[in-house]
């Protein structure tokens, strides 16, 4: 019986979040005393915390010092294995392991992030780490091809690696999945996968890779002028309004974002009405762009309203403010409660071993 897991990933954003929060939530079915281990992070700006142990440590309470949870940060990794000083780089890692390990049932271990820059490095690397801390891999990649071949390619060059350094394979996850693709990898998988390896295939879910209106307002440095207590609404769409009131309200969408100049004060009031009224779909959120924002008399009438939708403002023009909102990355935080739980009803759906 092992007393360790490490997810490893085949590519970037393959949806380590989903299931890493799958696996803690089985896991914690058997054993409260359970660690989380990234052997490498990616702090990010501000020197954030890594989301993903972030994640497991604030849903699921862990009392584990954040400290204990990694070894490295990614700059530091990258720099010792680009000059070949393998013995540090993973002697740091087994000592912060085994620490783990003798204080904690169970240690789920989550690796490297596969950035585009050191995709390369941090793949072998994770090779060698699962390998050093003898612990069973489970392989998670994306099916965001369209071709069968495509999307188990890099699982069999993954398998032989692994394989090659005698670890372990306990599964395979596919994941975002089209539906009408699901079938075909199932029965692929069943072919081409050695019978001890269970696998399963997660189709995709718009809904989690749909950012929140606070994730977007960080992105675009974006100021709140209604709405702050609401910024956990999810964006599954966006849409730029340049026509007339009575042109754009049929072809509004739900939980759409409309994104419009901000002293387009008709278009606002009727945005906000039309998603009171039941005879139109609701709406996340107005973006205004421009730099402009809602005249003195649109202005008091929105003081006025009792509950008003969230409204942001951006100096951008509309174009520019487009391009910025397509490179929003959307992840799974320990505050928002809605991406949790459709992330722990996905995985349980589609993945059936423990």
């Amino acid at each position: 019986m092992y007393n360790s897991l490490y997810i490893t990933t085949t590519e970037p954003h393959c949806g380590k979040s989903i299931v890493s929060l799958g696996v803690a939530h089985r896991l914690l079915r058997r054993t409260m005393r359970l660690a989380v281990f990234r052997p490498i992070i990616n702090p990010g700006q501000n020197d954030e915390r890594d989301k993903n142990i972030d994640l497991l440590l604030s849903y699921f309470r862990l009392e584990i010092p954040y400290e204990d949870t990694f070894a490295f940060h990614t700059n530091e990794a990258l720099d010792l294995l680009a000059s070949n000083d393998y013995d540090r780089f993973l002697n740091r890692i087994i000592q912060k392991f085994k620490k783990l390990e003798d204080q904690y049932d169970f240690v789920l271990c989550i690796g490297s992030d596969l950035s585009t820059e050191g995709t390369a490095f941090e793949f072998d690397a994770n090779v060698a780490i699962a390998h050093s801390i003898g612990s069973p891999v489970l392989i998670l990649t994306n099916a965001s091809r369209n071709d069968v071949e495509e999307v188990l390619g890099p699982v069999h060059l993954a398998l032989e690696a692994f394989q090659n350094r005698k670890c372990p394979i306990v599964g395979v996850i596919v994941n975002r999945a089209a539906p009408e693709q699901t079938e075909k990898l199932r029965e692929a998988l069943k072919n081409e996968l050695p019978s001890e390896i269970a696998f399963s295939v997660m189709p995709n879910d718009p809904t989690l890779g749909s950012p929140t209106l606070k994730e977007i307002a960080n992105h675009l440095g974006a100021e709140v002028l209604y709405g702050h207590d609401r910024l956990d609404r999810l964006v599954p769409h966006y849409m730029v309004i340049a026509m007339q009131m009575q042109n754009y309200l049929s072809r509004i969408k739900n939980q759409a974002l409309l994104i419009t100049p901000g002293d387009r004060g008709e278009i606002i009031l009727s945005a906000l009405e039309a998603h009171r009224s039941s005879n139109y779909p609701s709406i996340s959120g107005l973006l205004l762009t421009t730099g402009e924002k809602p005249a003195p008399s649109v202005k008091r009438l929105l003081d006025g309203l009792p509950d008003t939708l969230p409204i942001l403002a951006v100096n951008t023009e509309t174009f520019e403010t487009v391009a910025n909102i397509n490179t929003v990355r959307s992840y799974i935080t320990a505050d928002n409660q809605t991406k949790i739980a459709f992330a722990l009803k996905l995985y349980s759906a589609h993945v059936d071993a423990d």
